[in-house]
């Protein structure tokens, strides 16, 4: 009588090959969830930003808080200048006394940073003007936060300005 299953060996040789899978897998799907979670707050962003300019137009001056601009995104908590949504995004608007005004969302995870930041029209460096870019927690390649911006801008990083130009 034949006894049917799977030898030890097998059943060790198909679980190495899982192993081996995962590991390759993982890192891309940490890294799609990180561009997820950015692309999300780019709406908003601008959103925020077409806010801060129809704030300039009333008073050729932007709004130093949510409150001030009557903003507050739909699942954020905002004090100030700073809104979470308490899953690790931050959603921040700033405003210094001249230089170059901007708002930007952020998203970090573990030691990876990416944030995607929209300078007002306003600025003191009229290059920088409504243009966007993104900008990573390291400028390694090999970094997951320099991955995640090269992917969304398809662009290369910027060492003037230290970021990614989506334009």
């Amino acid at each position: 009588m034949k006894v049917k299953g799977f030898t030890l060996i097998e059943v060790l040789a198909v679980v190495m090959i899982v192993g081996i899978l995962a590991s390759i897998a993982l890192p891309q799907y940490q890294q799609a969830i990180f561009k997820a979670r950015i692309t999300k707050l780019m709406p908003t962003v601008r959103t925020l930003k077409n806010a801060q300019e129809a704030f300039w137009y009333t008073g050729r001056v932007y709004a130093a808080s949510f409150q001030e601009l009557s903003f507050f995104p739909k699942g954020f908590r905002c004090t100030g200048a700073t809104c979470t949504d308490g899953k690790g995004s931050l959603l921040f608007s700033y405003q210094p006394n001249g230089g170059n005004p901007f708002v930007m969302a952020s998203f970090t995870q573990n030691t990876n940073t990416v944030f995607y930041i929209i300078y007002l029209d306003h600025t003191a460096n009229r290059d920088l003007a409504a243009k966007a870019f993104c900008g990573a927690s390291s400028s390694d390649p090999d970094n997951m936060s320099y991955r995640v911006c090269a992917s969304l801008t398809n662009r290369a990083f910027n060492s003037t300005i230290g970021q990614f130009p989506f334009q």
